[in-house]
C-alpha cells in the first residue's frame, strides 16, 4: 500500500492538490499501466496485482465524493479481503486531506459471501433444514470481522478466522453483526 501511495504522490499528484488532478481517464491509465505490479501469464495476458480491488476502491470513492447527491449507498459485493482493506486504508488517508474534510460523501459498505449467508438465513431464503449443506457447499474457513452485542449492551468487535462449524453457530445468534 505504501509503495502505491508513493507512486500516486510522485506520478499523479505531483505536489498538486487533488482538485487540480488531470481528468480521471489520464491518471487512472497511469496508475493501471505503471503503478501496479504485473506479471505475464502463460497465455500471454498481463496480470496486475490487486488491479480489480484498487479499481473498485478508486471508483467507489469517485462516486462517493463526486456523485453523493445522486447516490444513497455504495455497496460492494466481495469476499476479497484486499478490497475491504483498500477501502479502509483509503478512508483513513482521505480523511486527512483538506480537500475532503468538509465534503459530503456517500457511505461505502460491503456484503461478503458470509454476510449474504447470514442475511439470507435471517430472511428465510435459506431454510434451517438445509443451511448446513449450503454452508459446506459455498463456504470455507475465512477471516470475518464482526461485532456482537454483550449483556451490558456494550459492543464487542472481533476479527478472526471462523471455520464452518463456528459459522453455523454464529448464524443462530441475533446479537451478531457481520462487517466483512
Amino acid at each position: 500500500m505504501s509503495r502505491l501511495v508513493g507512486f500516486i504522490k510522485r506520478n499523479i499528484l505531483q505536489d498538486r492538490p487533488v482538485a487540480e488532478l488531470a481528468p480521471y481517464e489520464e491518471w487512472l491509465d497511469i496508475l493501471y499501466n505503471e503503478g501496479l505490479d504485473k506479471r505475464e501469464l502463460a497465455n500471454g495476458r498481463m496480470q496486475r496485482k490487486n488491479a480489480g480491488e484498487i479499481s473498485i476502491c478508486v471508483l467507489s470513492y469517485i462516486f462517493s465524493y463526486f456523485y453523493s447527491e445522486n447516490i444513497d449507498t455504495i455497496t460492494i459485493f466481495s469476499s476479497d479481503r484486499d478490497a475491504y482493506d483498500f477501502i479502509s486504508k483509503a478512508k483513513g488517508k482521505i480523511y486527512k486531506e483538506d480537500y475532503f474534510k468538509n465534503r459530503r460523501y456517500t457511505s461505502i459498505t460491503f456484503k461478503s459471501n458470509d454476510f449474504l449467508i447470514y442475511e439470507w438465513t435471517r430472511l428465510g431464503y435459506i431454510k434451517c433444514d438445509n443451511v448446513d449443506s449450503f454452508v459446506d457447499s459455498y463456504r470455507q474457513a475465512r477471516r470475518i470481522k464482526f461485532t456482537r452485542k454483550k449483556q451490558d449492551n456494550s459492543i464487542e468487535e472481533q476479527d478472526r478466522v471462523i471455520d464452518n462449524i463456528a459459522f453455523l453457530e454464529m448464524l443462530k445468534e441475533s446479537t451478531l453483526h457481520l462487517i466483512f
